[in-house]
């Protein structure tokens, strides 16, 4: 019999019997909802796939003491952090963190020391006495430009001080110049580079010299980066140019750069292309070292002045770019030689392999993008046509099954491609890969490059449409998402509102050409999943439901009587899959952790039946060194057993995640599971099991043994106009359903 003996942590009331915390953000529902339904995604949107059914083992849930809650503790030059993401969620993006051992920090001390004579000039500037100087006639071979925009990253984790490590510790051949400008952060991990403020340094004899202390400017404004780019080529000029850009990133509409000290501005796409365009240099590649910027856009605002663009598609994790490395290669062989460029990619993934982490990079080559631009642009006018021809729900399933990279609305082109087919799509995916010169990555929707594709962040779009003004976008792909996010609004929003929300580009005319065709369009609301019952059997009948997706939410009951938590998951029988008909079924299966239950929630999935690729994305409640936390499951066809990838800082009294901050665990770090009960009508998270360290941490989807157990089970079907559809719950005693 498994025991679910709880120890407490911090007591809820429950409100109207439902599930209070939204299933993909870890918000507070309103209104007693049973899920968010405007946390910046309807639903995660990809089709359902079966669970693996791993070798059997009972697992158990025991009592255990309560440990004593700690408070964050800020990171400390002897303390130790771990790797987090360089990305946006919803607002700012998916984070990552680097760990800052007392080795690290001495070392940054040593080189980061400057002891080099300095003095001020008449604008009282620091600047540092050397012997290069503007006059130099000789051209180096090339200049490396690394800009970075220190942020949280460094402030919490000390990420750019790790990676500026690296490049003092590169072998660098004389006739490469390496400068920097540092700033948007409010503490640095060493003693060269200054809070609060920017500054400017050249890299010599693996020391950093400073030429010069800009004081407290924006990072994210487009006039500091082309006059950082002009101020490099001047006074170090060479034959050929490289651009880093080191910081967060989100693609459209979230851009490039968080600025600590200037936190309500970035630079979109178009911005980067305007201050490149400023300063007047072209370069070999520019390098973004920051999360999902390996887009089209970002791809068409940079094409006129360099040759290649390396980024990735999906996020960033914070160990970054192995610099040591590749800009040796890059020194030794030259930039025009160009195989530097597959080096930041290969070197980026072993790396993140041998963390554990999953990733993704591409080189683009930068002079195709226009052929991948007019096929994407002929590919949305052939769409643009079916929408109009009443294909809505066939487009929106489409687009659902493309999976999505963590906190973006861009979607993979060549998967684009292949999950609504149309006359277009040989040659969009070809144009993908004639312009993607080098890819790797973990994720079997990557195949290096994304395009924005508005659909789960309807508020975002307003804002985001105007990348494809800026890049002059033509009528194939603005006309089509316009009619197409008209339609989604007004499904999902109800016509009114979305006329609201809509601003100028509301497309009435594709309302009234539905309308005209006899379709009605509502608000997305609630429905009951109604059943029959067959042969003893529960059944729902789903063929009159445009669904995309069918999860299951699963409670297990304590021998005190109250009810567990063990989350939601896309688990589902077909009782006759010819004729949509689903069986309410008791699962074999749940995720498990060192022999316990885990309460997990599914966040993301995506599956390919003709490569029978998959992955899914899911969230466990736990607690991890005395915090409350979300720790990050990832599974694929090459990992089916599951893999931690790290941990979001969650608070259990608001039921929301903390911050978008991703923390990587290190051996030593405590855990131990959590999960949420009603009792008495009240919401109650417990700790569940005993503490381990994460060294010892062993994941598993185990069968469950169920005999002598309570289980409740409601289901929970998703259709492509927002609508929701939630079955009443059901008991299995013994793993028999009772009526």
């Amino acid at each position: 019999m498994i025991i679910f003996k709880k120890g407490y942590l911090i007591r809820f009331y429950r409100r109207d019997n439902e599930i209070m915390f939204c299933k993909n953000c870890g918000a507070n529902i309103k209104d007693g909802a049973l899920f968010c339904t405007n946390c910046g995604t309807k639903v995660n949107v990809a089709p359902a796939a079966q669970p693996q059914v791993q070798p059997q083992m009972q697992p158990q849930i025991q009592q255990s003491i309560q440990p004593q809650m700690q408070q964050p503790v800020l990171p400390q030059m002897q303390q130790s952090r771990s790797p987090k993401k360089k990305g946006y969620g919803a607002v700012i993006g998916i984070l990552s963190a680097l760990l800052v051992t007392v080795l690290l920090v001495g070392v940054l001390v040593y080189f980061f020391t400057d002891d080099n004579d300095k003095e001020k000039d008449d604008k009282g500037k620091t600047t540092t006495k050397t012997e290069k100087t503007v006059d130099d006639a000789d051209l180096a071979d090339q200049t490396v430009m690394i800009y970075i925009i220190g942020s949280d990253l460094e402030e919490e984790s000390a990420c750019a001080s790790e990676d500026i490590l690296e490049l003092i510790d590169a072998d660098i051949a004389e006739g490469t110049n390496v400068v920097f400008q540092t700033g948007g952060c409010k503490k640095w991990w060493n003693d060269t580079i200054k809070d609060n403020t920017v500054q400017r340094f050249y890299l010599e004899n693996d020391d950093l010299v400073e030429i010069e202390d800009l004081g407290k400017i924006s990072m994210v404004e487009e006039d500091t980066l082309s006059d950082f780019i002009t101020f490099a080529s001047e006074n170090y000029p060479a034959k050929e140019y490289v651009l880093v850009l080191w910081n967060h990133g989100g693609g459209i509409p979230i851009g490039f750069g968080y600025d600590s000290l200037f936190p309500d501005d970035t630079l979109d796409d178009y911005e980067l292309g305007n201050a490149l365009e400023a300063a007047g240099v072209h370069f070999d590649s520019v390098i973004f070292d920051a999360c999902n910027m390996g887009t089209l856009e970002v791809g068409l605002a940079l094409k006129d002045y360099a040759d290649y663009m390396i980024g990735a598609e999906s996020y960033v994790n914070g160990i970054g770019l192995g610099y040591s490395n590749w800009i040796t290669v890059l020194s030794n062989n030259g930039a025009s030689e160009g195989s530097y460029r597959e080096k930041v990619v290969s070197d980026y993934m072993i790396a993140c392999d041998d963390y554990g982490m999953v990733a993704s990079m591409s080189v683009i080559d930068l002079s195709r993008l226009d052929a991948v631009y007019t096929a994407y642009a002929d590919y949305l006018g052939e769409l643009k046509d079916d929408l109009e021809d009443g294909m809505y729900a066939e487009i929106t399933k489409a687009r659902g099954d493309c999976g999505e990279f963590e906190g973006t609305d861009s979607v993979d082109l060549v998967t684009l491609a292949n999950k609504y087919e149309n006359s277009y799509s040989t040659a969009l995916i070809n144009a993908v890969v004639n312009a993607v010169s080098y890819t790797e990555s973990d994720f079997a929707n990557g195949h290096g490059i994304t395009a924005y594709s508005p659909y789960s962040y309807l508020d975002d779009y307003t804002y985001g449409r105007q990348s494809f003004e800026e890049l002059s976008y033509a009528e194939q792909i603005t006309g089509f998402y316009d009619e197409y996010m008209t339609l989604r609004y007004s499904y999902v929003y109800g016509q009114d509102a979305a006329q609201t929300y809509g601003d100028t580009w509301y497309d009435e005319s594709i309302i009234e050409l539905y309308a005209g065709n006899g379709v009605t369009i509502s608000e997305a609301s609630e429905y009951t999943l109604e059943y029959t019952v067959e042969d003893g059997n529960i059944v729902f009948d789903l063929s009159d439901i445009d669904y995309y997706m069918v999860t299951a939410t699963m409670f297990i009951e304590d021998t005190d009587g109250s009810q567990g938590y063990l989350g939601e998951d896309a688990y589902y029988i077909w009782y006759d899959v010819d004729s949509y008909k689903l069986l309410a079924s008791n699962p074999t299966s749940w995720v498990c952790i060192n022999d316990y239950f885990a309460s997990f929630v599914l966040s993301d999935l995506y599956s390919n039946s003709d490569t029978d690729e998959w992955y899914q994305y899911g969230y466990v409640y736990a607690v991890v060194n005395g915090e409350g936390a979300l720790l990050q499951l990832y599974y694929d066809q090459d990992n089916p057993y599951g893999m931690v990838l790290g941990y979001y800082s969650y608070d259990f009294d608001t039921m929301e995640r903390m911050s978008d901050t991703s923390y990587s665990l290190k051996d030593d770090d405590v855990i131990q599971l959590a999960m949420y009960y009603y009792e008495n009508q009240e919401l109650v998270p417990y700790y569940i099991g005993e503490e381990f360290n994460y060294s010892d941490l062993d994941l598993a989807f185990y069968e469950i043994d169920l005999e002598n157990e309570v289980t409740y089970i409601t289901y929970n079907v998703y259709d492509v106009y927002g609508n929701e559809y939630h079955s009443r719950e059901f008991c299995f005693t013994n793993g028999e359903l009772q009526y």
